[in-house]
């Protein structure tokens, strides 16, 4: 697994492909609570590994590249 393979990407997606590999990870939201997010501007900003056990970090990105 390679973190590149999810930087970048909507959090659906990311869950999509790490699914596909085997791997739960624990999620962490970083940045704005605001009233403005939506499920669809959640974007991977980090993906770690310790031991066994994978986080992603998830931020609210309202302009994010398509």
């Amino acid at each position: 697994m390679n973190e590149m393979d999810v930087l970048g990407l909507s959090l659906e997606d990311a869950l999509r492909i790490l699914e596909r590999k085997g791997i739960a990870p624990l999620i962490r939201f970083t940045g704005s609570d605001g009233s403005d997010e939506n499920e669809s501007n959640r974007r991977v900003v980090k993906l770690s590994a310790c031991y066994e056990q994978w986080t992603i970090t998830v931020c609210n990105v309202p302009d994010a590249f398509r």
